[in-house]
């Protein structure tokens, strides 16, 4: 890759991490992400350019959404949020969560019901996101599951779904493999392994899918909550309902801080426990 004048990225050395680096810390701090990416692109056009770096900037910016590839995501996410919008201002989230509200009457059925869901719209990491969490948000309020749980079990069962089923990122995949078995034919006159074949066999190895998969249901059916997910679910507990049992006892004596959120994930002290 290379930046202006013909200078190769890589010749910057320590100084490339800068703009990544500086764009995670601002949205960790700011909460306010497409600001924060704006601005690392621009502290990587004034690296790049050796000045303010705005026309570097632009230019990277234009040059990537006139690529059609980008160009088809942009318009994919917009019309993805579109459609859930939609469905949101025309009640069908709600028409759902009154439905669903008259048959999962606990947080644990609830949560299992979030987690089959993800596993059913194996179709589009995005699509799943933005459909099952926006479904199913509404319930979780009612029976009073903490957000991050929420979005914990959201997230942890689309990627990881969408990277074994037939869905649009599998294809994706699929297409570069076949641009790599084209290049091994043609330069060395051998026969390249079926593409879906490969794949097929490639899925038992795919540790991280199928054990975040796992890990959601064991969370959903054991009923443990740690961290963040911990202390707002048991704070958020319906009179009389169990929240499910606790590994750590509550930070309520602790401050909540912006900056403490992003490194206290749900799951993060079963592995680095408190002392205390």
């Amino acid at each position: 890759m290379t930046g202006c004048h013909g200078v190769a990225i890589s010749d910057f050395g320590a100084l490339s991490l800068v703009p990544p680096m500086l764009a995670i810390l601002l949205a960790i701090a700011t909460r306010r992400p497409i600001l924060s990416l704006f601005l690392g692109v621009w502290a990587g056009g004034v690296i790049a350019s050796g000045s303010l770096g705005s026309v570097q900037t632009f230019d990277w910016i234009t040059g990537s959404i006139a690529d059609v590839f980008h160009a088809q995501i942009l318009v994919f996410t917009l019309l993805l949020g579109s459609g859930v919008a939609l469905i949101r201002r025309l009640g069908g989230a709600m028409a759902v969560s009154n439905w669903a509200a008259d048959r999962l009457e606990t947080q644990r059925s609830t949560n299992a019901t979030t987690w089959l869901l993800g596993m059913v719209l194996f179709i589009d990491d995005y699509a799943n996101t933005a459909i099952v969490g926006s479904t199913m948000r509404e319930l979780s309020d009612r029976l009073r599951i903490s957000r991050e749980k929420l979005s914990y079990i959201v997230d942890s069962t689309a990627a990881p779904v969408a990277t074994i089923g037939i869905s649009s990122s599998v294809a994706f995949q699929l297409s570069m493999v076949r641009e790599g078995f084209d290049e091994i034919e043609a330069a060395n006159g051998v026969d390249a392994p079926s593409v879906f074949g490969s794949y097929l066999h490639s899925i038992p190895y795919n540790a991280y899918a199928l054990l975040a998969i796992v890990m959601v249901g064991i969370v959903v059916f054991s009923g443990v909550t740690t961290g963040k997910c911990s202390t707002r679910n048991t704070d958020r507990a319906p009179p009389g309902r169990s929240p499910g049992r606790t590994l750590f006892r509550s930070n309520r004596s602790r401050p909540s801080s912006v900056n403490r959120s992003w490194i206290d994930p749900c799951f993060g002290r079963s592995l680095f426990p408190s002392s205390s």
